[in-house]
């Protein structure tokens, strides 16, 4: 008599309930007997649901020809449906999906990973784990150019930092990369040991090796910061964010990339620059090259990357301490404030949101007489409000 285990398929194994709890439980569900498909089901919910942190590439390799021959082996078989056709289908895409992602860079995995208390002043984190606190609304960081050491300077005031452990090694990573996080009402500059500037936004955090490796140089960026980055053909410059990835080897940019927005930006002031970000398949990147004067949107909920032209000083300007707006609605410039000087902004009614200002916003001085430039021409004004600035329409005085 025909054995019925010919009949089945990895597919059908991993979609039976019961069989799956016995996977998981790392049972002898099948005996010692096991065929084929049921070793290569066990295999994959190794891969795909255990989420083996390692795996060589002759084990990939072994198991994407062993899914291979499942495939052909359904495609000649006298009854194939087409639910079988798309659950392989979908196993072979998950395969392939982990095996991208589990390639991910180090440094995003540290960046990920590491759980910062929420603070009012700047702080840098160094290669030893201590850490700096800065209280000054603006700082400087400048590294030595093997990493070794580091000047932070802030109200004219400065102090030299040792930045190495003897007692580690340069593979391990965890103890090698430097952070620094920028907290709402604050902004720094940080001149990295390649010589490349970055300047540093309210609300934003960057992590990057305390010295870059050979072959590449990448950080990790969440927040708002702008790049100027020194030329160097062999070893290639990339900002890793959330949705949306930079990769330069020498050029002057910004990059827009909170946590708590949803859209993810790129300014490009000179060179060029090439973005990558997944598509709407898991594990499958895209990639678009950007031209000076244009900035790249990318929607993290739909996967769509859209280039137009702007004028990049609108959107690089903070650095210098001022605003340069063109047309943009009070809303934006209300965020935009509020992350720089750590100040909540209101409006009395969501009508205001929608209205338009274009100017210079000198931001030297206080939140307050700032946005009253915006209401002084805009007709409206600005009053405390618990703690807030509340922009309404301007009332009569009685």
């Amino acid at each position: 008599m025909r054995d019925d285990r010919e009949n089945i398929h990895a597919e059908d194994l991993l979609s039976d309930d019961h069989v799956l709890q016995k996977l998981k439980e790392r049972k002898q569900g099948f005996g010692d007997k096991a065929g084929r498909e049921e070793l290569l089901a066990v295999d994959i919910l190794d891969v795909l649901v255990e989420r083996r942190a390692k795996i060589t590439s002759q084990e990939r390799s072994d198991l994407e020809a062993r899914i291979q021959a499942s495939i052909r082996g359904q495609r000649f078989s006298r009854v194939l449906t087409w639910s079988a056709v798309a659950a392989m289908f979908v196993l072979v895409l998950g395969v392939t999906w982990f095996f991208k992602t589990s390639n991910r860079s180090e440094i995003r995995q540290f960046a990920e990973s590491v759980q910062v208390d929420q603070t009012t002043n700047t702080k840098l984190f160094l290669t030893q784990g201590e850490s700096y606190e800065i209280g000054a609304q603006s700082s400087e960081i400048t590294y030595s150019s093997d990493g070794h050491e580091v000047e932070v300077s802030s109200e004219g005031k400065s102090v030299v930092l040792p930045n190495s452990d003897s007692r580690f090694q340069q593979s391990d990573f965890e103890r090698n990369y430097n952070m620094i996080v920028v907290p709402y009402g604050r902004r720094s500059r940080v001149l990295l040991p390649d010589s490349s500037v970055v300047w540093l936004n309210s609300g934003s955090k960057l992590t990057y090796p305390g010295h870059f490796e050979k072959n590449k140089r990448e950080v990790v960026l969440e927040g708002e910061a702008m790049f100027e980055i020194s030329h160097d053909a062999a070893r290639p410059f990339t900002v890793l964010t959330k949705n949306l990835d930079v990769r330069v080897l020498g050029t002057v940019f910004c990059v827009t990339a909170y946590a708590d927005e949803d859209v993810s930006s790129t300014v490009l002031v000179k060179g060029s620059v090439e973005l990558s970000y997944e598509s709407a398949i898991p594990g499958f990147k895209r990639k678009q090259k950007m031209v000076p004067g244009m900035k790249a949107d990318l929607q993290a909920e739909d996967h769509q990357l859209k280039q137009y032209e702007v004028d990049p000083k609108d959107y690089t300007s903070w650095k210098d301490g001022y605003l340069s707006l063109k047309n943009a609605t009070l809303e934006s410039i209300a965020k935009r404030l509020s992350r720089y000087y750590n100040v909540p902004v209101k409006f009395e009614n969501e009508d205001l949101k929608s209205e338009r200002f274009s100017g210079y916003l000198d931001l030297k001085g206080s939140a307050r007489e700032v946005i009253e430039i915006i209401t002084e021409i805009t007709g409206k004004e600005v009053v405390d409000d618990n703690g807030a600035l509340l922009i309404r329409e301007k009332q009569n005085p009685i």
